[in-house]
């Protein structure tokens, strides 16, 4: 049994969590036409993402997020072979 000065602290931080890794330096350039070109789409997109989001999960849903997290997110995992 341990004793009561002993206790753990099992709270996670972000600060634990693997950070993701960068996209490669060929794909920035395609990112960025690729954001250009469809950012209205995006946008739009976000909106309805954040709505839906908040009405079932509150408005601490995404709260730090913002729109250029969502479209490095979306384009990151559009990609060929993405995990």
């Amino acid at each position: 049994m341990g004793r009561l000065g002993d206790v753990q602290d099992d709270s996670s931080s972000s600060d634990d969590l693997p950070e993701e890794p960068e996209l490669p330096q060929h794909m920035l350039r395609e990112r960025r036409h690729w954001e250009r070109r469809y950012q209205d789409e995006l946008e739009a997109f976000y909106d309805v993402y954040l709505g839906y989001g908040r009405a079932v999960f509150g408005s601490s849903f995404h709260q730090l997020g913002t729109v250029n997290n969502f479209m490095e997110f979306v384009f990151r995992y559009m990609q060929p072979n993405a995990s």
